[in-house]
């Protein structure tokens, strides 16, 4: 049963179902105990599926919106790396903001998650794209990326 939890494992992650992964493998080892068919196995996580995805239909259908696609180009993130380490610089906060986006960075995915999409929608009211600066900040390299930016003005600033 492992082997079989182990290939589903696989196969969730080269379709990009990677939040099903350890759902996968928790219940791969539970039911490696008992002497369950891959048939079984497989109905019992379609159920689970089939019920997250209802679940998430009811929330967008009561909420009566759906999240935009958050997909930004590579030209966009550059722009968004100019504009915010150029706002930076222009305080002369870099240092805080290298050291607070050094912390940030490991954990990058999931504060942006908790922190930046549910203030996105109140965002876009005002102006601010708040779901490209979402998505934006999503990712580790473009943080990393926007870190070195604001290093490279500092020491500009400093060399000048």
């Amino acid at each position: 049963m492992t082997n079989q939890a182990s290939s589903l494992e696989t196969h969730l992650i080269n379709h990009d179902n990677r939040h099903c992964v350890r759902l996968v493998v928790c219940l791969g080892r539970c039911l490696t105990f008992q002497n369950l068919s891959k048939q079984v196995f497989i109905e019992l996580l379609n159920s689970i599926h089939l019920n997250m995805m209802s679940l998430l239909k009811k929330i967008k259908d009561f909420f009566g919106f759906q999240l935009p696609n958050i997909d930004i180009t590579p030209e966009r993130e550059e722009e968004i790396i100019e504009k915010t380490a150029g706002f930076v610089s222009n305080f002369g906060m870099e240092l805080p903001a290298i050291l607070m986006g050094s912390a940030y960075v490991p954990m990058a995915s999931v504060l942006t998650q908790f922190t930046l999409l549910p203030i996105s929608p109140l965002l876009e009211f005002i102006g601010i794209p708040g779901f490209e600066y979402t998505a934006f900040f999503q990712k580790k390299e473009n943080v990393k990326r926007l870190l070195d930016r604001i290093d490279q003005l500092r020491k500009e600033r400093e060399g000048a």
